[in-house]
């Protein structure tokens, strides 16, 4: 299932959440105010992470247009976020992602990833070539992963001009 929010802070509520055991919410090439979730989708996540769920968040500019939120820092684990550092290779790091790559990203638009640096409840997830890529957080209730680059410059990623798209992902169980 797949919501989009054109371009707007029209977002799943918590009950349009609730059946779903994992979601994927990415901005591919969104900014100037959009990107990530806004102050509604960061409490109807909250009420899904809270229920033993998964959440995967990749946005290049969440930090960009909303700042460092409590939801950023509470659920995701994130210390700090510097903008527009421009990854251009990233590898998998700790417990979750550390079998993975290294990778050269190749963006489907411009590139204005981030570092990330995790707080003391979560890991570093991925590594890039300007500092810390992504984080994991695995808080015993919930898992979370924030991707300061966007998924679409993996290689092998669709490279489709996504826009605003958030998707819910089947009712599968993350495994990770």
């Amino acid at each position: 299932d797949v919501w989009d929010t054109h371009n707007s802070d029209d977002e799943p509520d918590a009950g349009t959440l609730a059946p779903y055991s994992a979601v994927i919410w990415f901005t591919g090439d969104e900014y100037d105010g959009y990107a990530g979730p806004g102050a509604d989708g960061e409490s109807a996540l909250k009420a899904f992470l809270d229920g033993g769920k998964c959440l995967f968040i990749s946005s290049q500019d969440y930090h960009y247009d909303r700042g460092l939120t409590a939801f950023m820092s509470a659920y995701l684990g994130a210390a700090s976020v510097v903008d527009d550092v421009t990854q251009s290779a990233v590898g998998g790091q700790g417990s979750v992602f550390g079998e993975l790559g290294p990778y050269s990203l190749v963006y489907p638009f411009a590139d204005w990833s981030d570092v990330i640096t995790p707080d003391g409840t979560a890991e570093l997830a991925f590594g890039g070539d300007q500092g810390g890529a992504a984080v994991n957080k695995d808080s015993g209730v919930y898992r979370s992963t924030l991707w300061t680059f966007p998924f679409e410059a993996l290689p092998g990623a669709p490279k489709g001009q996504w826009r605003a798209r958030r998707s819910l992902a089947p009712r599968q169980p993350f495994e990770g």
